[in-house]
């Protein structure tokens, strides 16, 4: 792993509650901030930011808090420029990948506020390699799985 490439400390939104904490390098969990009224996405990129902390290195450092500093979602190798996960495990052998992250929105297609067309998807997914593997991750990665052909379907919501 590349903890030595991570900074002593950075920010990030606490799961699931969004509000901003400490991350310590090499320390299991977070700490509060005195940011807590303030929890946004944003907020944390510009903290961390001003730190020249990376997007890459703060996911890193947010999944090494929770699932451990000797995993390859604590190493900021593995995340793009965005702060995207893009290595997976397959036959105990890295591979990269483009991670597609949902947001649970309820349990019922009308409790879905937001997703993206089609057509912004196909416009999104234009930028990424024609051959690089698609991992779903949901509930905060803590679900993940492939897609298929046979996943795709539509859907008649009436």
């Amino acid at each position: 792993m590349n903890i030595e490439k991570l900074p002593e400390y950075c920010y990030g939104l606490r799961p699931p509650t969004h509000e901003i904490v400490i991350i310590k390098r090499g320390v299991r969990g977070y700490f509060p901030s005195s940011f807590l009224k303030v929890s946004t996405q944003e907020k944390v990129n510009e903290l961390n930011k001003s730190m020249h902390v990376t997007r890459a290195q703060a996911e890193a450092m947010m999944y090494g808090s929770m699932f451990g500093w000797d995993t390859p979602a604590s190493d900021p190798d593995n995340y793009d420029e965005e702060g995207r996960y893009i290595y997976f495990v397959r036959k105990d052998k890295l591979h990269q990948c483009l991670k597609l992250t949902m947001r649970r929105q309820g349990y019922q297609f009308s409790d879905i506020s937001e997703t993206m067309t089609v057509g912004e998807l196909i416009s999104e997914l234009r930028r990424y390699p024609k051959d690089l593997p698609v991992v779903l991750s949901l509930d905060d990665g803590c679900t993940i799985g492939g897609l298929t052909d046979e996943d795709i379907a539509e859907e008649d919501l009436k």
